[in-house]
């Protein structure tokens, strides 16, 4: 009994590791979107926005960090 429920509390946690990883890997990749429609096509924070389906306050965060990795 103690081994089934020790079981299930590993897979349990494999579980929420993988839909962790998932969802940054999604976080990560919106980011790379939303830094190339900046970079290389100019937009500006609402259209880059719309183009990439994600929050404008989304593509600002994504804009600062752009501008604080370009002063260093």
């Amino acid at each position: 009994m103690k081994e089934a429920v020790c079981e299930m509390y590993r897979l349990n946690g494999l579980d929420e590791g993988l839909e962790k990883g998932i969802r940054k890997g999604r976080l990560e990749a919106r980011s790379e979107v939303v830094r190339n429609l900046i970079s290389q096509m100019d937009l500006d924070d609402q259209q880059a926005a719309k183009l990439a389906g994600v929050s404008d306050s989304f593509v600002k965060k994504v804009r600062r960090k752009l501008k604080q990795e370009s002063l260093c």
